[in-house]
């Protein structure tokens, strides 16, 4: 893992769910924030200290964006107007999934409903759009599986007796939540075997091929020469 950096405000995205996610278009701030409400627990006991447990937690996301317009049509931004459309709704059809993306890829995932409070501005300004989504229930962590697995080097020379360097192995999306990786040499096992770490050992004189596997199933594979 390399060093944690701070991140910019607008490299996040805000999607909503409308039969398909939705960019929301326009974003000049958001803020995801919490509240919880306490139960006093306080006793006798307590000698005049207040207890407490923590009895419900809650999160929203308060954001404000520029009204987008598409002036030959009247058209508006899909992600904007979704917003509005769920705004307007009462009861079971008040809740969507969201879904919200740190500039490196973290997914938090939620259902919400969804107030439009803000739609204007003063003489000089630019059409204002801004509002709140109270998520109902907890905000998960999303898990993003592998597409595509690429392993470098994609051929090893080495000689008998020779231990390699491990392999690399990047992942597409970076982001894929398990990063197991199984390795096997599926050619040549009697002239190469591997390490539970990606390493080669060379066995005897010819040619095998490594094969390593994510935990999703996704493939790739070296070719190795041992001299």
């Amino acid at each position: 893992m390399s060093t944690p950096v701070k991140i910019l405000a607008r490299g996040w995205t805000l999607e909503v769910y409308d039969g398909s996610y939705i960019t929301v278009n326009g974003l000049s701030t958001f803020t995801f924030d919490g509240t919880k409400n306490d139960a006093d627990t306080t006793s006798f006991e307590d000698s005049g200290w207040q207890t407490h447990l923590v009895a419900s937690r809650s999160r929203s996301i308060g954001f404000e964006a520029f009204y987008l317009e598409d002036p030959a049509d009247g058209g508006r931004d899909p992600g904007q107007e979704a917003i509005e459309a769920l705004a307007d709704q009462i009861g079971q059809d008040s809740l969507t999934a969201f879904r919200l993306t740190s500039p490196a890829g973290t997914i938090r995932e939620f259902n919400a409903s969804a107030n439009v409070s803000g739609v204007g501005g003063g003489k000089d300004d630019p059409t204002g759009f801004s509002g709140t989504l109270n998520v109902s229930g907890a905000a998960a962590m999303a898990t993003v599986l592998d597409t595509v697995i690429t392993v470098l080097p994609a051929t090893i020379t080495l000689a008998v007796a020779d231990v390699s360097d491990a392999v690399t192995t990047t992942f597409t999306p970076a982001t894929t939540t398990d990063k197991t990786l199984t390795y096997e040499i599926t050619t040549g096992p009697t002239i190469a075997a591997v390490t539970p770490e990606g390493r080669i050992i060379g066995l005897a004189s010819g040619a095998a091929v490594l094969t390593v596997t994510s935990a999703e199933g996704h493939t790739d594979t070296v070719a190795i020469t041992v001299s």
